[in-house]
């Protein structure tokens, strides 16, 4: 027991004289197998060399003094004292020197164990950054901004519907912080005339009517409305719900009794009204003589209606007409069609390559517009306006109320009553002239 107990401090003296200790022949992980064995004699040559210096002397000691040749050898070496060597023998006796077997392996529980803390710090990491995505998410709803977050509660961050892309209506903030147009619209037409009286809609989605007040035309109910069109008798409006709000005189004819919808499109005439359906198809009420209610079956897109005959273009942009057949008013010629407009007794359309045709009663050459780029065309009593891609005007058929003096200005938009015409400007002003009586030519100011 004692020649052990040497050893084991002659071993320690080692690591005063030569620096050498147990970790200097301890294999890594990194180095295995014979080239690691041959790597730590290698690297630790010398200070086997004191070991067997220290073994020596302990053994080759006759008189058994070996503590004190060990002390000698110590302090003598080492330049420590006695005292100095008895508290590294302590010290020795406390630390618990791990089997230089054990020390060598490198496969077993520790480092399973390890790998689990490895995998516990990245659990904890993930679980982080989980925690951190979560209180992202539940910034939502605290009326700020933030991240990808299109909106929150109130805070729109300046969006409106019109930055959207729309004319008009209120936005909205979903309660996942989305921003919702559902309440938005885009206005269909802009104006609409008829006998007597002309209505705008403005960008708000209210209306303004100017002109005769027969029957209440002039009443508009609060909007918003997305399309107007006027009838010589009641108007009527699309909401962008899709559903119908009519006014005026409605109680003749049963004007008053109309589907439900939910509509397209509408177009209003004198007596009757027809409306596109979301499906396509056509439903019509009203005055029930002369075919005016007889829609023909099909899929269709735009619609508008005349006095006493209504004309609708299909999906295919062809061009079907109905009602009161007066010098051919139900005849149309081939497409393809973009644009359509349905007068008294004649009609006119513009073909998708921006030339205008007219068909239908043509004694004041209302059915004659001069060539030109069109975008838009308008027709009233014996009498068509069209508007060209340029902004400008040009009008044929009566001119007997000055219906062709066309003001000096740029247009985006044009309508024609029975003898009266109005224009939305380019600077977005309108601009009236024609027939003038009721003051069907002085619109307010908007």
């Amino acid at each position: 027991m004692r020649f052990w107990l040497l050893l084991v401090l002659a071993c320690q003296g080692c690591n005063l004289v030569g620096g050498f200790s147990n970790e200097n022949i301890v294999p890594t992980s990194e180095d295995s197998g014979m080239d690691s064995s041959k790597k730590a004699k290698n690297d630790t040559g010398a200070d086997m060399k004191a070991l067997d210096m220290s073994r020596d002397l302990a053994v080759s000691d006759d008189s058994g003094n070996r503590d004190q040749s060990l002390s000698d050898f110590a302090v003598g070496d080492s330049g420590m004292d006695s005292g100095d060597v008895d508290g590294m023998r302590d010290a020795s006796d406390m630390t618990d020197t791990p089997d230089i077997g054990d020390m060598s392996d490198t496969s077993g529980p520790s480092d399973m164990s390890d790998a689990s803390d490895m995998n516990d710090a990245s659990d904890m990491s993930n679980a982080a950054d989980m925690s951190d995505a979560s209180d992202m998410s539940n910034l939502c709803g605290n009326s700020v901004v933030d991240g990808l977050e299109e909106c929150d509660g109130s805070n729109l961050a300046g969006k409106t519907c019109i930055s959207e892309g729309y004319d008009g209506g209120v936005l909205t903030c979903s309660s996942a912080c989305v921003v919702e147009s559902g309440n938005c619209f885009e206005i269909r037409n802009r104006m609409a005339s008829a006998d007597h009286y002309s209505c705008s809609l403005l960008l708000s989605g209210e209306v303004a009517c100017w002109g005769s007040n027969t029957g209440g035309k002039l009443a508009a109910p609060i909007g918003p409305f997305v399309k107007i069109s006027l009838g010589d008798i009641h108007a009527c409006g699309l909401r962008p719900d899709n559903s119908v709000e009519c006014w005026g005189n409605t109680s003749v004819h049963n004007l008053e009794q109309f589907p439900v919808g939910p509509f397209a499109d509408i177009a209003v005439g004198k007596h009757h009204a027809c409306g596109i359906l979301l499906d396509g198809s056509l439903k019509c009420w009203g005055r029930t003589d002369a075919g005016r209610l007889d829609a023909p079956l099909g899929t269709f897109k735009k619609i508008e209606a005349g006095v006493s005959h209504t004309c609708a273009i299909t999906q295919n942009d062809a061009i079907r007409c109905w009602g009161l057949n007066t010098n051919s008013t139900l005849f149309p010629p081939g497409g393809p069609f973009q644009e359509i407009s349905a007068g008294f007794d004649h009609s006119c359309a513009v073909k998708a390559d921006g030339r205008a045709f007219c068909w239908g009663y043509a004694e004041f050459d209302e059915t004659t517009l001069p060539l030109g780029d069109y975008k838009q065309v308008s027709t009233g009593y014996s009498l068509t306006c069209g508007l060209l891609t340029s902004g400008t005007v040009v009008c044929s058929g009566l001119n007997d109320e000055q219906q062709q003096t066309i003001p000096p200005f740029l247009f985006s938009e044009i309508t024609v009553g029975d003898t009266h015409i109005c224009g939305l400007t380019t600077t977005g002003t309108i601009q009236c002239w024609g027939h003038e009586d009721v003051g069907q030519t002085v619109p307010p100011p908007i």
